[in-house]
């Protein structure tokens, strides 16, 4: 059973990754339509895909990182690790996004003050959350792959502003994001099943969990 598992939820994982993609490209009259372009509608196209990508593997940050011990029990303690190095890779992505944006905006001879006039405020939580993840990915890392005892002992309560992160993301994403925004994407249901994943694990990590220590003597109760 644990090596199907094993096997299961890369698989879901990589197909999410892949449908959120499909949806982009097909969006835009598939692939030739997509990669066959150049200069500045390149990437654009490209700027889609990195923040689509970015906001997914947030997600992935997410609605993983409050199970961690059943991840470590199923894939060992080396799954820590990899949630780090998956965090440092969306940060990435993250970057690629706007550097990408402003690579078009240079390439069109586009202002950043003339793109962003038609856009509501929830524009600014893209630059907000970038910032904030910087903060979470690098407090992280020094954690978790430099060992470094500061952050060792505090990084669990910086990290929790992942969620402000994906809250952040989720709802510029869900108002302007190209592939996102429209109200028949249909990128929507998904991005709704990322936002109650993410309700349902901070329940889990913030109220379940403190009620399984016995007030007594402050030990974990086992697991029912």
């Amino acid at each position: 059973m644990n090596s199907l598992l094993k096997l299961i939820f890369p698989a879901v994982g990589v197909g999410l990754l892949t449908f959120t993609w499909s949806v982009a490209i097909h969006g835009s009259g598939g692939v030739a339509a997509f990669f066959g372009v150049g200069g500045a509608a390149l990437a654009y196209n490209l700027f889609r895909l990195a923040g689509l990508t970015a906001f997914t593997l947030v997600s992935f940050q997410v609605l993983t990182g409050p199970y961690m011990s059943f991840w470590e029990k199923l894939y060992g303690p080396g799954f820590y690790r990899f949630h780090a190095y998956e965090g440092l890779v969306a940060l990435l992505f993250a970057l690629l996004h706007p550097t990408l944006l402003y690579t078009n905006l240079f390439a069109s001879g586009t202002g950043i003050l003339q793109f962003t006039a038609g856009y509501p405020f929830t524009y600014y939580f893209g630059p907000i959350a970038l910032l904030i993840m910087i903060l979470t990915v690098s407090t992280a890392a020094s954690a978790v792959l430099l060992r470094r005892q500061f952050f060792q002992k505090r990084w669990h309560l910086i990290h929790l502003a992942n969620y402000l992160v994906f809250l952040l993301v989720f709802f510029h994403s869900l108002t302007i994001g190209t592939d996102v925004s429209p109200a028949t994407s249909a990128l929507r249901p998904l991005w709704w099943f990322y936002f109650l994943g993410m309700i349902a694990g901070l329940a889990y990590r913030r109220i379940y969990l403190p009620l399984k220590v016995k007030p007594a003597t402050g030990v974990m109760a086992p697991p029912s």
